[in-house]
């Protein structure tokens, strides 16, 4: 006589049960192996809108020298070797003036975010009397996640990666668009001409303070 385990609940897992489980299990393994190989980089930004809608002539043939500070005490450099018409009037590649023109330059890259709390300051400074105007100011990120490898896995896992995922943001702003803005130069009487309207005098340095979002001018 066949008892009742064998008449009731001795049923083998069907073809379709087979394969679903199968799917499961390689659908798991793909993501722990795409979670294994993404990586993730924050790339971060000056961008300086220094073409402002009521005044010409806002580039230099000076230095311009870039400090950007933590609060660890870590400094990042950058200098520009002069601003020519053509540079200052080129579209911002990053996020913080989507409808103004600004220059963008790379300052660093990092495996991990930089914290609001850790930032400190960046200054601004001249090599000479060939006024520099800037309109508006932007500390930006770039956020990337991509693959550690461009060949990973097999055929089936190379066809079903995600694309690089990219995101942008502000870490801090200074200025607006057609607003008053800063002049450096050596010579304090460069704000006196034609920019009078616009700036209030002229200064070798200006600070920008990252966490207040405040600008002080220093000679």
């Amino acid at each position: 006589m066949r008892g009742c385990s064998d008449s009731l609940f001795s049923h083998k897992p069907s073809n379709i049960m087979r394969i679903l489980i199968a799917l499961s299990l390689l659908l798991f393994t793909i993501s722990s192996l795409k979670a294994q190989d993404a990586t993730t980089i924050y790339s971060y930004y000056l961008e300086i809108d220094c073409d402002h809608d009521s005044e010409t002539n806002e580039w230099t043939s000076n230095n311009i020298d870039i400090n950007i500070f933590l609060k660890n005490g870590r400094r990042y450099y950058v200098r520009l070797n002069g601003v020519t018409e053509y540079e200052s009037q080129q579209q911002s590649l990053g996020s913080a003036f989507t409808k103004d023109k600004a220059i963008t330059k790379f300052i660093f890259m990092s495996a991990s975010p930089i914290k609001q709390s850790e930032w400190d300051k960046i200054t601004v400074s001249i090599d000479g009397d060939d006024a520099f105007m800037i309109d508006a100011l932007a500390l930006t990120w770039e956020k990337k996640i991509k693959r550690k490898s461009d060949n990973v896995g097999t055929t089936l896992l190379n066809v079903v990666r995600d694309p690089i995922e990219t995101s942008t943001g502000n870490v801090q702003t200074w200025g607006v668009n057609g607003g008053g803005a800063w002049c450096l130069s050596t010579d304090a009487n460069d704000g006196n001409g034609s920019w009078s309207d616009t700036v209030n005098g002229c200064f070798k340095t200006v600070e920008f303070d990252i966490q207040t979002g405040k600008a002080k001018k220093i000679n």
